[in-house]
């Protein structure tokens, strides 16, 4: 018991003067079971400055150690208890930075060897040198010391990889991200041009997920080919080092006629030695850019079309009005001329010429005015088959025995409401159009086979886009006039409903008959288009809308075919209004071969003042449409107001309807140029009603 408190009388002495407890690495443990050993050992590492913590058994080491953690134990092998190897053990199991010195008396290799395979530090032999103990415990130390602040650089160096591999990931996730939303193809290829990475772009465009693309060829998978494509902008960027870009198309592998418009980029991936064994490839799908592109500069053209047609109908519709003036001033001459002269007159000849000149001179006119859509139309319920089947007689007179005509009618048909005489004019400037484009080079008789079928179609307001800006929508009765002749390059197409513009001969068409097709057409709010490739003949198909008025078509109304005059006794009083004197006068002169008394006047006002002052009530106005000044509509409506019974017959070579307002109801309308004969017939007709 006396030696025991001798011990830790001097440990207390030498702790007092050893180094700073709170330093570990100054901190040493000495366990051994030999008092004076202990001491010795406890004395020399406390001079030279160590905090020295002895014990006497493994038990009590423990202990120490846990409380104080020391840098370094040095403990001997063979002690009572747990012995030096153990507690070497457990202190690594515990504190593997923890290095321990073993000293014994009786080594064995075998013991050593263990001892060393257990983390020991070094194993030390009795007699033990004090310097060679001092060498040992720096250099444990150092080692403890060595060993943890790598532990500590470590420790710094894993945080920071982590925050660095934190933060690479989220770069890594927000790229992926940013590469996923590009909704163009992106690609990553090699040499090989084989695909390395993917975005959900090229996976859109492929129908392949992006994973799955991985490892495949960029030309199969995105372009549809077996082959490297000719024109590949990453085979050209492998070989120069640059950007470049390409247009390229893709179709379907299926056979589907869908091509894509592609722009495709190629970009180089420059290696950290400056090669490039990589390449971007970026693919952006541009067809419904270049088809929006397409279909807005064709509906500026087919505004720009119809700003040029509306201007030039404008112009016709101006001319056609003075000129059907003349013409009806020479028809009216001629027939004057004709009923005065004999019938062995020499120059009745003559006068029979200027008429039929006068006539094909109106005809002219009228397709004037069916292009300008001023002409005057009267329309009612139509069957387009009852129609079409009329005039197939004269589709054969037309065509020649080398044309073969057929006829297509769908079941069913709707009724379309048309003027009977425009339509046909329609269909038979489309048949001679037909015919005319069925002569071959070199040719002068037609040869083919000429088409004609009808059907009922449902339209929306984009069913003829580009060509047609907004449709009406609705129900429409298609006409379809097909041919196998020459066909139309597109520059052609796009001015093939021009006035006068024509691909015929000199002398051969006057220009007019498409353009006629097209103004009648517009008249009954319908459409017309033309299909056609130079070689693949051409289709003109003519859409006109349902009659959507129920019950059965009227019966036609006749004309009254009977003598111009008046029954016998019979006068009445007749108000001509026209600010052409020529045409006045022949009206005149005409109603009054046939028993009329007749008054006329130039305007609105004097035609009001001529009124006021007639014997007894006006019973029929002959008028103008167009006037200088108030329109004749005006006139008859200030009429009517006075005259009840009034029967009203509006004459023009010019209707404008936006001009001439709503009809007068109950009024009538002939349009010039007509004969005298013309005019009494219809002015009977309005009188018999």
């Amino acid at each position: 018991m006396g030696e025991d408190r001798d011990i830790q009388a001097v440990g207390r002495e030498l702790r007092s003067v050893a180094g700073d407890p709170g330093d570990r690495y100054s901190k040493v443990l000495v366990v051994d079971d030999e008092p004076d050993v202990l001491d010795v050992m406890v004395e020399r590492l406390a001079l030279a400055g160590y905090h020295v913590l002895p014990a006497r058994n493994g038990q009590e080491a423990l202990r120490i150690f846990e409380r104080e953690h020391p840098a370094l134990i040095i403990t001997d092998l063979s002690m009572p208890g747990m012995d030096g190897l153990e507690l070497a053990k457990t202190v690594k199991a515990l504190s593997p930075q923890t290095e321990v010195l073993i000293i014994t008396g009786h080594s064995t290799m075998a013991s050593a060897m263990d001892a060393l395979r257990h983390g020991v530090f070094d194993y030390l032999l009795k007699p033990l040198g004090l310097a060679e103990l001092e060498l040992s415990v720096k250099r444990a130390l150092e080692r403890s010391r060595l060993v943890e602040e790598n532990r500590g650089l470590v420790r710094k160096l894993e945080d920071r990889i982590q925050v660095q591999t934190e933060a690479l990931s989220a770069s890594q996730r927000r790229t992926r991200a940013v590469f996923n939303s590009i909704a163009d193809s992106v690609v990553i290829v090699n040499r090989e041009f084989t695909i390395l990475d993917a975005n959900e772009g090229a996976a859109a465009l492929s129908g392949v997920p992006a994973l799955q693309l991985v490892g495949r060829q960029c030309h199969r998978e995105l372009f549809a080919r077996e082959e490297i494509c000719p024109d590949c902008p990453v085979r050209a960027t492998f070989d120069t080092g640059r950007p470049v870009s390409v247009s390229m198309q893709r179709e379907d592998r299926a056979g589907s006629q869908d091509r894509r418009d592609l722009e495709v980029r190629g970009y180089a991936l420059i290696s950290g030695t400056g090669a490039i064994d990589e390449a971007v490839e970026h693919i952006r799908d541009v067809s419904d850019y270049r088809r929006a592109e397409e279909e807005r500069l064709a509906l500026r053209a087919q505004r720009d079309q119809d700003d040029a047609m509306r201007v030039i109908g404008r112009l016709a519709g101006g001319i056609a009005h003075d000129f059907n003036n003349q013409l009806t001033v020479i028809k009216g001459c001629v027939q004057f001329l004709l009923e005065a002269m004999p019938a062995n007159d020499p120059g009745r000849e003559d006068a029979e010429r200027i008429s039929a000149t006068v006539d094909r001179g109106a005809r002219l006119v009228r397709q004037l005015l069916a292009f300008s859509r001023t002409q005057k139309i009267q329309p009612r319920p139509l069957s387009l088959p009852d129609l079409v089947n009329e005039m197939v007689a004269m589709f054969r007179s037309l065509l020649g025995e080398q044309v073969l005509p057929r006829v297509r009618a769908a079941a069913g048909l709707w009724r379309v409401r048309a003027d009977p005489a425009q339509i046909e004019q329609v269909i038979m400037n489309l048949v001679v159009n037909a015919r005319d484009a069925m002569v071959a080079p070199g040719e002068r008789v037609p040869a083919g086979t000429l088409t004609v079928e009808m059907a009922n179609v449902e339209l929306d307001e984009r069913a003829f886009r580009p060509t047609v800006e907004a449709v009406a929508p609705g129900r429409y009765v298609m006409l379809a006039v097909s041919d196998t002749g020459s066909g139309m390059s597109a520059e052609v197409r796009r001015q093939i409903f021009e006035p006068f513009f024509t691909t015929k001969e000199s002398g051969r068409g006057t220009g007019l008959g498409l353009s006629t097709v097209f103004g009648i057409v517009k008249q009954h709010r319908g459409y017309v288009l033309c299909d056609s490739e130079p070689g693949q003949g051409a289709t003109f198909r003519v859409y006109l809308p349902r009659d959507e008025e129920e019950g059965e078509a009227p019966a036609e109304e006749l004309a009254l075919m009977a003598a111009p005059g008046l029954p016998r006794g019979e006068t009445v009083t007749a108000l001509v209004v026209d600010d052409d004197p020529e045409v006045r006068e022949i009206v005149r002169r005409g109603l009054e071969a046939s028993g009329y008394r007749v008054y006329t006047a130039g305007g609105v006002e004097e035609a009001l003042a001529v009124a006021a002052t007639t014997e007894g009530p006006i019973q029929l106005l002959v008028t103008d449409v167009v006037m200088p000044g108030e329109s004749g509509r005006v006139l008859a409506e200030r009429l009517l107001a006075t005259y009840a019974a009034l029967k009203v017959l509006f004459i023009s070579g010019y209707f404008d309807d936006g001009f001439a307002g709503p009809e007068v109801p109950g009024a009538f309308f002939l349009q010039k140029p007509f004969s005298p004969d013309e005019m009494a017939r219809k002015a009977r007709e309005i009188l018999n009603r």
